[in-house]
């Protein structure tokens, strides 16, 4: 899986500096921490054609990420288990469709699959509290608009760029009017009828 989810990289990041990628390695370092930050979407024979990578953070790099932003190269021991105890604090990593998947139906089972995950944990008692993402490219910032997320900063990559950084709390009124706000708001009303 993680081999696909690499090939989707090269193409959805074509631009992207070698120096800014994660190295080769630290992805499985990443699912070692926490072995279901991805949500994957596969065709009829399991290969790969789309991904949304969202890893709880330690709070102290969350507060980082929503003031300066940080690229996921930098990231490594920080990333914390899905587990009951604290709310969560989600960074959305990286997001990728293969050319020939590139659908709007494939992008909601994508989303649909991550919020269905997320209310699979609620009834574990494992609660997110916030997202957060550096967003790179036009189809990330879409993705972060529609599930309710708002500009806050910016990130300056070490080539100068600067990408915004998206953030919002689920304790918050969450607007309506964006294309993916539903499944935000289901799972903020799971929740609150959990107590």
């Amino acid at each position: 899986m993680l081999l696909g989810i690499r090939e989707i990289d090269r193409v959805v990041y074509p631009d992207l500096p070698e120096h800014n990628r994660p190295p080769w390695g630290l992805s499985q370092r990443w699912i070692q921490r926490e072995k279901d930050i991805y949500t994957i979407l596969v065709d009829g024979k399991d290969n790969v054609k789309g991904y949304l990578n969202a890893a709880p953070l330690v709070d102290s790099v969350f507060e980082q990420v929503k003031r300066d932003g940080i690229n996921n190269k930098d990231i490594d021991q920080e990333i914390e288990p899905f587990a009951p105890g604290k709310p969560l604090k989600l960074y959305f990593m990286s997001i990728g469709i293969a050319p020939d998947a590139r659908h709007p139906a494939s992008m909601e089972e994508l989303v649909k699959g991550f919020f269905v995950k997320l209310s699979g944990y609620a009834k574990m008692n494992i609660r997110v509290s916030e997202f957060a993402a550096v967003v790179w490219t036009n189809e990330g910032k879409r993705l972060c608009k529609a599930v309710g997320m708002d500009e806050i900063a910016k990130y300056k990559d070490t080539d100068g760029e600067l990408h915004p950084v998206f953030w919002m709390s689920l304790n918050a009124k969450i607007a309506a009017g964006r294309r993916f706000i539903g499944y935000t708001k289901e799972l903020v009303d799971l929740y609150k009828t959990m107590g």
